[in-house]
C-alpha cells in the first residue's frame, strides 16, 4: 500500500510525521506527501466546548462543532460556529463575533508550547494553506486561500488543473501581509519571551531568535505578558465556570484581564477607533457593514 498523503495538518505535527520517517521505513514509504495549515496556535477541547456552551449548548449535549460555519453575504471574517447536539435537536448556529473566546489574537486555551514554536506556514510541509487575510480578499465570504507550494509534484497538479480553480500569482511579501500577526508573535514576541526566561534562569528550546529586546518598546513588552496572562487565565476561568455550572463565570473572570489588554496594547486612537467598529457591528447588520467597508475602499 503506497501513495497515501498525509494530512497532518498543523505545523508542529507535519514536522512530527517527518522525522517520524526517518526513522519508519514503511511510513517513509507510505506517506507521500504532507499537507499543512497555516497556524496561529493550536487549543485544548476548552476552546469547542466553550463556543458550543455560550451559544446555548449544555456541555454534556454536544456532539460535533464546525468552527467555520459559512454566513452568505458576510465577509469571510463574519463566519459562526455550528453546534451539532446529542440529544438529537436542531443544530445551533452562533457568529463567532457574538461570543467571548473566539477572537483568536487573546490565545484563550492555547497551548504552552505554542508560545515557542516559529513555524507559521509548516515550513515541512509539501504545500500549506493559510487564511488569506488581506483587504482584496477578506469581503469574499467563501473564503480566499494563501497557498505556498514547496514540491514541484503538487506545484504540477496545480498547473493541471488552473482552469477549473480561481488562481492568483502572489509573492513573499503578500503572504507574509496575510499573517503578520502571527510572524510578528512568533518573531519579536518569541524574542521576548525567550528573553524573560533566560532572565529567569530557566531552561528554553533553541530557536531561530534569540532572548532580546532589541527594538521592542515597552508597550509591544507589557502586551506579549498580558498575552500569557490572558492564556495562562482561560484555562482557570473555564474550570471556575464548570465548577459552577454557569459560564458567564468565566466571562466575569477574564472581561477584567481583557480590558487590561487593551489598554496596554492599543493606543487611545486605537481604542476609540475599535470602541466605534463595535458599535458600528452591533447596531448594523453584517451585510449592512460589509457595504460600508467597501464603499470606503472606493471612495
Amino acid at each position: 500500500m503506497t501513495g497515501n498523503i498525509c494530512s497532518s495538518v498543523f505545523p508542529v505535527l507535519v514536522k512530527a510525521i517527518r522525522l517520524l520517517r526517518r526513522q519508519d521505513e514503511v511510513l517513509n514509504k507510505r506517506i507521500r506527501y504532507c499537507i499543512g495549515l497555516v497556524c496561529g496556535h493550536l487549543k485544548s477541547d476548552f476552546f469547542a466546548k466553550s463556543e458550543a456552551w455560550e451559544s446555548g449548548v449544555p456541555l454534556d449535549d454536544i456532539a460535533r462543532v464546525d468552527f467555520r460555519h459559512k454566513t452568505p453575504g458576510s465577509p469571510a471574517s463574519d463566519y459562526a460556529v455550528e453546534v451539532r447536539r446529542t440529544s438529537g435537536k436542531g443544530p445551533v448556529i452562533k457568529r463567532t463575533a457574538e461570543l467571548s473566546t473566539t477572537n483568536w489574537g487573546l490565545g484563550y486555551f492555547k497551548y504552552n508550547a505554542c508560545d515557542y514554536c516559529d513555524d507559521v506556514l509548516a515550513e515541512t510541509a509539501d504545500v500549506t494553506f493559510g487564511d488569506a487575510w488581506i483587504p482584496k480578499y477578506v469581503n469574499d465570504g467563501e473564503g480566499c486561500n494563501v497557498i505556498v507550494v514547496r514540491n514541484q509534484d503538487v506545484q504540477d497538479l496545480f498547473d493541471r488543473h488552473r482552469d477549473e480553480l480561481v488562481l492568483h500569482d502572489s509573492d513573499s511579501a503578500e503572504v507574509y501581509q496575510s499573517q503578520a500577526g502571527g510572524f510578528r508573535h512568533r518573531r519579536q514576541g518569541l524574542a521576548y519571551r525567550l528573553y524573560v526566561h533566560k532572565q529567569r534562569g530557566e531552561w528554553t528550546p533553541t530557536k531561530r531568535v534569540k532572548p532580546s529586546l532589541d527594538g521592542i518598546s515597552n508597550q509591544r513588552q507589557k502586551t506579549y505578558a498580558m498575552r500569557t496572562i490572558l492564556k495562562n487565565e482561560s484555562f482557570v476561568a473555564f474550570r471556575e465556570a464548570v465548577k459552577a455550572n454557569d459560564f458567564s463565570e468565566f466571562r466575569k473572570h477574564m472581561k477584567p484581564i481583557e480590558r487590561l489588554y487593551r489598554r496596554v496594547s492599543l493606543s487611545p486612537k486605537k481604542r476609540v477607533i475599535r470602541s466605534c467598529k463595535r458599535i458600528v457591528k452591533c447596531v448594523l447588520p453584517a451585510g449592512a457593514v460589509s457595504r460600508i467597508k467597501n464603499l470606503m475602499g472606493r471612495s
